[in-house]
């Protein structure tokens, strides 16, 4: 069904959320509780330089529904969004690639839950790029991945870097590509003594946000405790890929293989061609980059400080491979 059957003097509510390789247009017929997002009730700036998906938040009974077509449009209707994700059942349907609509009592989780994940997965294929769930802060100009279960402490891993010395990048959603990372702008889910509510980046870090993209210095896959043992070791390219392939890339963490089959209209072969990129891909930033498990008490000074040391020394040792990259090169050339 195309965006043209819609009733669109129905959508008077417009906000934007800026998702850096894509933008959605969020429309809607009323106000909604938008905590879950990060918004702008006026175009972001970068408008004119990236695509937008327009996303429909229709009245439950808008017949662009039908019949459900797809996996996720008849999990919506049993309230299975992404995942561990569920609730209220809702509607869904994925009209293509630049218009969404759907109903549900509470649209901002199913835009938290379901379209930001499924939409920047998509974009990062077109533009060539890995989408990662983790935490990403920039450091002497490097960019530093943590990356882990949900749970392994890289939120307060971050958090406490930034208060001393780091620039936050991201905590959720960031796109891999050519070794650089970028972060995505999306509010923050905030966990605390058995509550969750969200909050933007800004008013966690105030000024503390690094906008651009970095160059990736070191992973870290982590690993909180609270026993008082700190350890660093490293991780070697084999060990590594299927901890970040289940736990880290954004398809198989939130459980989308579905949604990307029924993207392709069940055909096995770009289905495939799909998850073989991405595998690539994995597997160069793995080759390509210093991984190590960190199993460390966050909350320890021990702790914090063998982190940071560890970075500093993959700086330096990046440095001099550089300067001594740059003086061979030099004398080739003579």
């Amino acid at each position: 069904m195309s965006k043209a059957k819609m009733n669109m003097e129905q959508f008077s509510n417009v906000v934007w959320c800026n998702l850096e390789i894509v933008i959605l247009k969020i429309c809607s017929y009323k106000e909604w509780d938008a905590q879950k997002v990060l918004v702008y009730n006026e175009n972001p700036d970068k408008l004119n330089e990236i695509e937008v998906v327009n996303v429909f938040i229709c009245d439950e009974n808008n017949p662009i529904f039908g019949n459900a077509k797809s996996y996720r449009e008849s999990a919506m209707l049993k309230g299975i969004y992404l995942g561990h994700h569920f609730g209220l059942p809702g509607k869904l349907n994925c009209i293509d690639d630049y218009n969404i609509a759907f109903y549900h009592p509470d649209p901002g989780k199913i835009i938290w839950c379901y379209v930001i994940k499924y939409v920047l997965s998509i974009f990062a294929y077109k533009q060539h790029a890995l989408h990662f769930k983790g935490g990403a802060v920039e450091y002497k100009k490097r960019g530093f991945l943590f990356l882990g279960r949900g749970g392994s402490g890289k939120t307060e891993m971050i958090n406490a870097l930034c208060r001393n010395g780091a620039k936050f990048i991201t905590n959720t959603h960031m796109l891999v590509k050519d070794n650089y990372v970028q972060g995505i702008k999306s509010n923050i889910r905030i966990r605390r003594q058995g509550k969750e509510f969200y909050t933007s980046i800004k008013e966690l870090h105030s000024d503390n946000v690094y906008g651009d993209k970095a160059l990736i210095g070191g992973i870290f896959w982590i690993n909180y405790n609270k026993m008082g043992d700190n350890v660093i070791k490293k991780l070697n390219s084999q060990l590594a890929i299927p901890n970040i392939q289940y736990f880290t890339e954004a398809v198989i963490n939130w459980e989308m293989k579905e949604d990307i089959a029924d993207y392709y209209h069940s055909d096995p072969f770009r289905f495939a061609e799909y998850i073989n990129f991405k595998n690539r891909m994995i597997k160069k930033v793995c080759e390509e980059n210093e991984i190590y498990y960190l199993n460390v008490d966050i909350f320890s000074n021990e702790g914090f400080c063998k982190t940071i040391n560890k970075m500093n020394e993959i700086i330096s040792g990046k440095n001099r491979k550089n300067t001594l990259d740059h003086q061979q090169s030099g004398w080739l050339s003579q």
